[in-house]
């Protein structure tokens, strides 16, 4: 996954904002978190472009997975949702 390393107030975060590249696998949450860890951050910030359709689909259990990780790594995350509707889920 594509991303930038952006700064506000002495805080750097990761940010993922390419929709070409989605977050669709528990092998993208890993490398997200090693881009963290590259990076020295513990903040990530991602655009709802780059979540994939099956993100918020409980079935599938990518956001409880990455919800895990991020919570046993200390990783503290936002979602910039500029359309809602690109986000529209039929089980939420």
């Amino acid at each position: 996954m594509k991303y930038t390393v952006n700064s506000n107030n002495e805080i750097s975060y990761v940010h993922f904002n390419d929709s070409e590249t989605k977050l669709e696998t528990e092998r993208n949450i890993l490398d997200i978190i090693t881009a963290l860890a590259e990076n020295n951050t513990q903040f990530v910030l991602f655009d709802s472009e780059t979540l994939s359709k099956d993100f918020l689909e409980l079935k599938k259990g990518l956001v409880g997975t990455l919800l895990q990780k991020f919570t046993m790594y200390h990783i503290e995350s936002a979602i910039i949702i500029k359309d809602i509707k690109i986000l529209h889920c039929e089980n939420v």
